[in-house]
Protein backbone atom coordinates (compact mmCIF):
# COMPACT_ATOMS: atom_id res chain seq x y z
CA UNK A 1 0.00 0.00 0.00
CA UNK A 2 1.05 3.65 -0.79
CA UNK A 3 -0.25 6.93 -1.05
CA UNK A 4 -1.51 7.54 -4.28
CA UNK A 5 -4.32 10.13 -6.00
CA UNK A 6 -7.46 8.51 -7.08
CA UNK A 7 -9.45 9.95 -9.57
CA UNK A 8 -13.24 9.91 -9.06
CA UNK A 9 -14.91 8.67 -11.85
CA UNK A 10 -18.31 11.08 -12.09
CA UNK A 11 -16.43 14.49 -11.72
CA UNK A 12 -12.52 13.96 -12.66
CA UNK A 13 -11.64 15.12 -8.79
CA UNK A 14 -8.60 13.85 -7.38
CA UNK A 15 -8.26 12.56 -3.38
CA UNK A 16 -5.63 10.95 -2.08
CA UNK A 17 -5.80 7.85 -0.81
CA UNK A 18 -3.53 5.06 0.60
CA UNK A 19 -3.89 1.78 -2.49
CA UNK A 20 -2.35 -0.97 -3.69
CA UNK A 21 -2.70 -0.22 -7.70
CA UNK A 22 -4.25 2.88 -9.25
CA UNK A 23 -7.77 1.27 -9.98
CA UNK A 24 -8.17 0.64 -6.06
CA UNK A 25 -6.97 4.36 -5.83
CA UNK A 26 -9.57 4.99 -8.48
CA UNK A 27 -12.37 2.81 -7.27
CA UNK A 28 -11.59 4.58 -3.58
CA UNK A 29 -11.83 8.20 -4.42
CA UNK A 30 -15.16 7.60 -6.16
CA UNK A 31 -16.16 6.10 -2.66
CA UNK A 32 -15.37 8.60 -1.06
CA UNK A 33 -16.42 11.55 -3.02
CA UNK A 34 -18.70 13.87 -2.15
CA UNK A 35 -20.32 14.96 -5.69
CA UNK A 36 -23.51 13.99 -7.24
CA UNK A 37 -22.56 11.40 -9.09
CA UNK A 38 -20.65 9.89 -6.63
CA UNK A 39 -23.53 9.81 -4.20
CA UNK A 40 -25.82 8.51 -6.85
CA UNK A 41 -23.33 5.84 -7.29
CA UNK A 42 -23.43 4.94 -3.59
CA UNK A 43 -27.46 4.73 -3.72
CA UNK A 44 -27.69 2.25 -6.37
CA UNK A 45 -25.05 -0.16 -5.35
CA UNK A 46 -26.82 -0.13 -1.44
CA UNK A 47 -30.11 -0.43 -3.29
CA UNK A 48 -28.61 -3.43 -4.98
CA UNK A 49 -27.57 -5.29 -2.14
CA UNK A 50 -31.11 -4.41 -0.29
CA UNK A 51 -32.95 -5.80 -3.40
CA UNK A 52 -30.78 -8.85 -3.15
CA UNK A 53 -30.89 -9.26 0.41
CA UNK A 54 -34.80 -9.02 -0.23
CA UNK A 55 -35.81 -10.83 -2.90
CA UNK A 56 -32.53 -11.93 -4.59
CA UNK A 57 -30.76 -15.82 -3.82
CA UNK A 58 -29.77 -14.69 -0.13
CA UNK A 59 -34.03 -13.70 0.85
CA UNK A 60 -35.17 -14.90 4.45
CA UNK A 61 -36.81 -17.88 4.46
CA UNK A 62 -40.31 -17.19 4.77
CA UNK A 63 -40.17 -15.08 1.00
CA UNK A 64 -38.99 -17.08 -1.99
CA UNK A 65 -36.38 -15.39 -4.42
CA UNK A 66 -38.01 -14.11 -7.21
CA UNK A 67 -37.32 -14.71 -11.23
CA UNK A 68 -34.21 -13.22 -12.63
CA UNK A 69 -36.69 -11.37 -15.55
CA UNK A 70 -38.68 -9.98 -12.32
CA UNK A 71 -35.19 -9.05 -10.55
CA UNK A 72 -33.85 -6.93 -13.35
CA UNK A 73 -36.93 -5.52 -14.02
CA UNK A 74 -36.96 -4.34 -10.46
CA UNK A 75 -33.81 -3.24 -10.54
CA UNK A 76 -33.78 -1.31 -13.29
CA UNK A 77 -36.85 0.80 -12.22
CA UNK A 78 -34.91 1.09 -8.76
CA UNK A 79 -32.40 2.82 -10.54
CA UNK A 80 -35.03 4.98 -12.52
CA UNK A 81 -36.12 6.53 -8.72
CA UNK A 82 -32.82 6.68 -8.12
CA UNK A 83 -32.25 9.09 -11.26
CA UNK A 84 -35.08 10.96 -10.30
CA UNK A 85 -36.98 9.67 -13.42
CA UNK A 86 -39.72 8.30 -10.62
CA UNK A 87 -40.61 8.70 -7.30
CA UNK A 88 -41.20 5.16 -6.03
CA UNK A 89 -42.93 2.09 -7.12
CA UNK A 90 -44.95 -0.76 -5.72
CA UNK A 91 -44.68 -4.36 -7.34
CA UNK A 92 -46.67 -7.38 -6.12
CA UNK A 93 -44.48 -10.77 -6.75
CA UNK A 94 -45.15 -13.80 -5.20
CA UNK A 95 -48.51 -13.20 -2.80
CA UNK A 96 -46.11 -10.20 -1.20
CA UNK A 97 -45.69 -6.50 -1.92
CA UNK A 98 -42.11 -5.10 -2.83
CA UNK A 99 -41.89 -0.93 -2.44
CA UNK A 100 -38.97 0.86 -3.84
CA UNK A 101 -38.83 4.67 -2.64
CA UNK A 102 -35.92 7.04 -3.05
CA UNK A 103 -35.75 10.17 -0.44
CA UNK A 104 -32.28 10.83 1.27
CA UNK A 105 -31.97 7.01 1.35
CA UNK A 106 -33.52 4.50 -0.50
CA UNK A 107 -35.80 2.34 1.29
CA UNK A 108 -36.75 -0.89 -0.17
CA UNK A 109 -39.66 -3.35 1.46
CA UNK A 110 -41.13 -6.82 1.09
CA UNK A 111 -44.26 -7.95 2.77
CA UNK A 112 -46.44 -10.69 2.84
CA UNK A 113 -49.82 -9.81 4.01
CA UNK A 114 -52.06 -13.08 4.73
CA UNK A 115 -56.02 -12.36 4.66
CA UNK A 116 -58.33 -15.03 5.92
CA UNK A 117 -61.74 -14.16 4.92
CA UNK A 118 -64.92 -15.93 3.81
CA UNK A 119 -68.53 -15.06 2.09
CA UNK A 120 -71.88 -16.59 3.02
CA UNK A 121 -74.27 -16.34 0.76
CA UNK A 122 -78.20 -17.55 1.32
Amino acid sequence: MENMMGKCEYCGAQIGVMAATQEEANKIAEEQCGCAGGRRARKKENMKEKLDALIGEQCPPEFNPVDSVVYDTILTVGYMIIDGVMQSATFKVDGTTVRVKAGKKIEVTRRRVYEQGAEVQE
